[in-house]
């Protein structure tokens, strides 16, 4: 059986102070190697897993731009 790796990581912070991380605002989403392969066999006019989480991730960091909030959204990811 193959081994499943991280492909990517797709993580959300916010905070007031700048460059200061509120951990209640922190959230990620993972994307595995089998995920991927999956992914490559999925026809290119359908969302692919990786397209679904990336979305849900600016969804979330959309959701927390409010400056009632927060002073800041940042959404970060990595392709490993």
């Amino acid at each position: 059986m193959p081994m499943e790796a991280a492909k990517a990581l797709i993580e959300v912070q916010a905070g007031v102070i700048p460059g200061v991380v509120m951990p209640e605002y922190t959230k990620q989403w993972g994307y595995t190697s089998r995920e991927y392969e999956q992914d490559r066999k999925i026809p290119p006019d359908q969302p692919t897993i990786f397209s679904t989480r990336l979305k849900e991730a600016h969804d979330y960091a959309m959701g927390l731009s409010n400056p009632a909030y927060v002073n800041w959204v940042r959404v970060d990811w990595i392709w490993v």
